[in-house]
């Protein structure tokens, strides 16, 4: 393994949004059965890579790092040091008694799960398998029916306002037609660069998971 010689140093992420990634990650799994808790992360993550349920090197990302630590800062609060397995034995090398609270039921885990949020992991699963023009197809269809519901609510609001003459009517439906035209434009843009940024990062659906501690 070759040292990186990294010049001009500039962070890749600030420290921040990363302690709070930590913390988050933390504080899910330091209620974890020791069955799951109590393992080598590092050998879990190559074998993970080894054995190819991962993909090299896409899904070694800010997550899955972020995730980690906040395990192994688990491990040391409740088993005083990082799980790592050796030829010599595992480490740390105590009994540790087990600690039946930190199960989860099948009822109070089903507590635990957002069904809204594991449904938008779907929807983030879903496009990830799409094809691009279908994709697109899509985003065309969605654009012109947002358009039709946008400007029907707002030509409702023109005919409710004062003064509601035919004249001035007229001119705020121009108006309001030119407005909802360049909104939906500039939605539509953002929701397409949005999309597909989701679909290139096959991973998104795994991350939305992580993040509310469905899977590791």
């Amino acid at each position: 393994m070759k040292t990186p010689k990294i010049k001009n140093y500039k962070p890749k992420f600030k420290i921040k949004n990363i302690l709070k990634e930590v913390m988050e990650s933390y504080k899910e799994h330091r209620v974890s059965t020791d069955k799951y808790l109590f393992e080598d992360r590092h050998q879990w993550l190559k074998d993970r890579f080894n054995q190819g349920h991962f993909d090299f090197p896409d899904e070694y990302d800010y997550d899955t790092n972020t995730n980690s630590v906040g395990i192994m800062l688990a491990q040391i609060e409740r088993y005083g040091g990082v799980v790592i397995d050796t030829k010599h034995g595992t480490l740390p090398n105590e009994d540790f008694p087990i600690n039946t609270d930190y199960h989860l039921t099948e009822n109070n885990l089903m507590n635990e799960i957002d069904s809204e949020k594991v449904g938008n992991a779907f929807g983030m699963f879903c496009l990830s398998r799409m094809k691009d023009d279908e994709l697109l197809n899509n985003l065309k269809e969605f654009k012109s029916m947002f358009h039709e519901e946008i400007l029907k609510v707002n030509t409702n609001r023109i005919k409710k306002s004062a003064p509601n003459d035919e004249i001035t009517q007229q001119s705020k439906e121009i108006e309001s037609e030119r407005d909802v035209e360049s909104v939906v434009n500039r939605t539509h843009d953002d929701l397409t660069k949005m999309v597909m940024d989701m679909k290139l990062d096959t991973s998104s659906w795994k991350k939305s998971l992580r993040k509310i501690g469905v899977i590791q």
